[in-house]
């Protein structure tokens, strides 16, 4: 008898312990993305069945291609991320230096979709002097539809519907939209930037998009301001 306590003993503890390991495995998803190298020191079962392929394949290359595939992935999204910061705060310390409108939205429409690696970036409205800037002029109804006074930053797939991006609309594969301040044009107007990537999807770098925008926003106010005071 005290022999079976024993092993009963023994497996209330293995049971214990297994659940243990299930439930930290459940909570730490990405444990053995983290620490591949303990994959070597496991067994697995010999195979498992493919349904998409209808086969059998080795469990332990099934798991080490799933993570493989997820680690690459957010090593990929780490590298983007710190090439946009990194990016974003040089560009906004060139555009603190624009003392002319005109050079300003010259830079914004040229010169930052390659920097930032985007099919476009320009400004659109309702009222044709946009276009001086380099801008588009779209329909009201589209504008105000997508216009909010309180500086909304809105980053998704791009809506085929708007046709925003013109002669480019099929390349574009998704969209940053920021509304700019009423008064600044006195008109809604937005800042648009295209991508023919998924950039803007799954809000990757929203804060430092969404940085970029404030700092625009501020610096053509100030250029518009002060060629107004010019004109008098």
């Amino acid at each position: 008898m005290i022999q079976d306590s024993g092993l009963f003993h023994n497996d209330v503890k293995k049971k214990n312990t297994e659940d243990k390991i299930k439930s930290f495995l459940e909570e730490n998803p990405n444990f053995f993305i983290d620490k591949p190298e303990l994959l070597n020191k496991l067994n697995f079962p010999l195979s498992m069945e493919n349904t998409s392929k209808n086969s059998v394949v080795s469990f332990k290359d099934w798991m080490l291609d799933t993570l493989k595939s997820k680690y690459t992935n957010l090593i990929s999204i780490s590298k983007h991320n710190f090439f946009t910061q990194k990016k974003i705060f040089s560009l906004i310390l060139q555009i603190l230096t624009f003392k002319n409108i005109n050079n300003f939205s010259n830079f914004i429409t040229k010169k930052l979709p390659t920097e930032l690696n985007l099919k476009k970036v320009f400004f659109a409205s309702s009222k044709g002097d946009i276009t001086k800037l380099g801008g588009k002029k779209i329909k009201d109804s589209i504008i105000n539809h997508i216009f909010n006074e309180n500086n909304v930053l809105l980053m998704d797939a791009v809506d085929d519907e708007y046709k925003l991006f013109g002669e480019c609309q099929k390349q574009i594969y998704s969209n940053a939209i920021f509304s700019l301040d009423y008064e600044i044009f006195n008109c809604p107007t937005l800042l648009i930037f295209g991508s023919e990537d998924k950039i803007f999807i799954g809000n990757k770098g929203t804060d430092l998009i969404r940085f970029l925008c404030m700092v625009i926003n501020i610096k053509i106010k100030q250029l518009v301001k002060d060629g107004r005071k010019t004109q008098y």
